[in-house]
């Protein structure tokens, strides 16, 4: 194999990496909105059943299968398992992180706490949560929205810098190093000017501290 074709290689399980990474970042980003909408769209009229009736476990095992496919508890299935993967990717991160680092450690020479936005946090809110997904189209209008809110994350820097990752423990800093300035370092752990950390880049001055 050529070292071309080897460096190549490289650049595109690193690149996956990233993706990875960034796709756990926005399940933990966008979970706690999640929460909302589950609290606000749960239907559980279909547990509502007369035990009167005779076999009433049989109508009862028929009416919650068919509640479960309410448009709106769709929502809420789909909502709960991004949520269990925000809190896996959440917990490997925090505890496993140093198996996705792509930098050499690096000593931090100016460190200083970045701003938390709370806008990105109150416009997803507003436009998750009010939404009516008791219909066909508002199950479509979920799942593209998911997708739609993605594609932002991954194309911008506009939700790195957001209160929502406050509420889960992540701290934001402004860094310069020897041979990157001007770094947004998100991370888990306290940092102070002289630490020594390892790094994941994310997408242009955005990087993980593990």
């Amino acid at each position: 194999m050529s070292k071309i074709q080897t460096n190549s290689k490289k650049v595109d399980t690193e690149s996956k990496k990233s993706s990875w990474l960034m796709f756990r970042l926005y399940s933990i980003y966008i979970s706690p909105i999640l929460f909302f909408v589950i609290i606000k769209n749960l239907n559980i009229s279909f547990l509502s059943v007369d035990s009167n009736k005779y076999c009433w476990f049989k109508e009862f095992f028929y009416c919650s299968t068919k509640g479960m496919l309410f448009y709106e508890n769709i929502v809420c299935l789909i909502s709960l398992a991004i949520i269990l993967y925000s809190i896996v990717s959440w917990y490997l991160l925090k505890y496993k992180g140093k198996n996705v680092s792509d930098q050499l450690p690096q000593k931090t020479k100016k460190i200083e706490e970045w701003d938390y936005d709370y806008l990105p946090a109150i416009v997803t809110l507003m436009a998750m949560v009010t939404f009516d997904y008791n219909s066909l189209r508002g199950l479509l209008f979920f799942v593209l929205l998911i997708l739609f809110l993605f594609l932002i994350f991954a194309q911008t820097t506009t939700f790195y810098n957001s209160a929502l990752y406050k509420a889960v423990g992540l701290k934001i800093y402004q860094v310069d190093f020897d041979n990157l300035e001007n770094c947004k370092i998100i991370t888990f752990h306290k940092l102070n000017g002289g630490t020594t950390v390892s790094l994941k880049h994310i997408k242009g001055n955005i990087y993980f501290s593990l």
